[in-house]
């Protein structure tokens, strides 16, 4: 099996919609920051070629299209890959649909909400990585080979991504691929619709007064309506954008948990 990792963060204004942080005074704001870790999981090497395939076809079919070549993303595209903060819908929609339909994966992600923006992510990074690692590699302890695979960023270190994953699972192979491999696409935009959607639910939210749980449906908890449309739940509307990226990757949801802030709860959980 094989384990695809990403780590993102995002901001929203609860007061403010669009809001441009840099002008306006930070005491007119009333921001979150949200910050999380997601994992693609694929369950086995047929699925993980499978996958591959049908997401290489993808990209050729939007490497390949006329109306969209002169467009300021495709160089970067054709270079990187996807890349769901910068993805214009010619390109996004096409992975979108492919990821709805198709999907051959377990989506599983971790986050915390912040009301200051975080000093230290890399290690707050490292702290959803283990949550999230320790869950995913007890679930398949009986697996007979796993690979775990970070995209390659920043100043990071294979020792460093090696030291998250607990000794209890020795058997696990942790490596470093490089950005724009389509595999790492899948746990990219899969993140990044999930951090989104759980932050247009913070901006909607009344505040003290909220009687709603923030818990983001998954795969097993989900509900649907005669039609088979995913209901709404929480503070998202169905029509929302944000409600319809997060609900494409529903059937392959397995978990999303918001954690509390290891700040929060002591800095000692961050090590």
């Amino acid at each position: 099996m094989s384990i695809f990792l990403d780590e993102s963060a995002v901001s929203v204004c609860r007061v403010h919609e669009p809001c441009d942080e840099v002008s306006r005074a930070e005491s007119a704001c009333e921001l979150r920051f949200l910050v999380g870790v997601g994992a693609c999981v694929v369950e086995s090497d047929v699925d993980a070629d499978a996958s591959r395939v049908r997401l290489a076809r993808v990209r050729e079919r939007i490497e390949v299209r006329t109306g969209i070549a002169s467009a300021r993303r495709m160089k970067t595209f054709v270079r990187d890959g996807w890349h769901a903060t910068d993805d214009l819908p010619e390109f996004a929609d096409p992975l979108l649909e492919e990821i709805d339909t198709d999907g051959m994966f377990k989506g599983h992600v971790r986050y915390v909400v912040l009301t200051a923006a975080p000093t230290h992510v890399d290690d707050l990074f490292d702290y959803l990585f283990r949550r999230l690692l320790n869950h995913v590699l007890a679930r398949y302890q009986l697996a007979e080979s796993v690979d775990v695979v970070f995209e390659r960023a920043g100043g990071r270190t294979l020792s460093s991504y090696e030291r998250l994953v607990d000794a209890r699972w020795a058997r696990a192979r942790v490596s470093m691929w490089p950005k724009g491999d389509n595999m790492l696409s899948l746990a990219d935009y899969l993140l990044f619709a999930t951090l989104r959607y759980a932050a247009r639910a913070e901006q909607l939210c009344p505040g003290e007064e909220c009687a709603i749980a923030h818990v983001l449906p998954v795969a097993a908890t989900a509900e649907f309506d005669a039609s088979g449309a995913p209901l709404a739940v929480g503070h998202v509307h169905k029509d929302d954008r944000w409600h319809k990226m997060y609900f494409g990757f529903l059937r392959a949801m397995s978990s999303v948990v918001r954690l509390r802030s290891p700040t929060a709860a002591g800095q000692s959980e961050l090590s």
